[in-house]
């Protein structure tokens, strides 16, 4: 009966001392580089931290909202100016292109302020057709990469798109309103 007494004391001398060390893992475990002076690079990646906006879900999906209208430049009828772009050589074989007849146009026009008022340039690629048969496309500058778009004075009139969430639309837009004479929004 006696060694049934002394082996239940050594078993709860174990189990105390067993819970002490799991009391201390758990702890060890606990801590991370917001309770203690561990640095952040000890947290565990897995661990997320809670939320620190109070703000809940709307309900819908980041960017424009299906069903409204999107918006562009609408090309002008009559621009200020027209810049004509020839091409020189046929790139089928190279022969020279100076007097052969106009089959073809592609316009694109780019928005830009000047100073004092908006200036509309259009850029007219003309395509020729060369003696061998091949039709042969003038190429349009860097600044008209569309059929319509703002030049670089324009650029810098609104922040760029990744900026806008910074500002208040209203501001915005009556600017660019002000500046193009059309209504603009993003």
């Amino acid at each position: 009966m006696e060694q049934l007494l002394v082996l239940l004391v050594e078993r709860d001398r174990l189990i105390e001392s067993l819970v002490a060390r799991v009391g201390e893992l758990e702890a060890r475990l606990a801590k991370n580089s917001q309770n203690s002076s561990k640095p952040p690079s000890t947290d565990n990646p897995f661990v997320k931290p809670p939320p620190r906006s109070l703000r809940g879900k709307s309900g819908r999906r980041p960017g424009k909202q299906p069903g409204q209208g999107g918006a562009r430049l609408e090309p002008h009828a009559e621009p200020d100016e027209v810049v004509v772009h020839i091409p020189g050589s046929c790139q089928g074989c190279g022969g020279d292109l100076t007097g052969a007849p106009v089959v073809g146009e592609q316009a694109r026009q780019v928005f830009d302020l000047p100073p004092i008022r908006l200036q509309v340039t259009e850029h007219q690629a003309q395509a020729r057709v060369c003696g061998c048969g091949h039709v042969t496309t003038a190429g349009f500058p860097t600044q008209a990469s569309a059929p319509t778009a703002t030049g670089h004075s324009s650029a810098s009139l609104t922040p760029p798109r990744r900026d806008l969430r910074l500002v208040r639309r209203g501001p915005v837009r009556s600017g660019t309103t002000l500046a193009t004479g059309g209504r603009r929004t993003y």
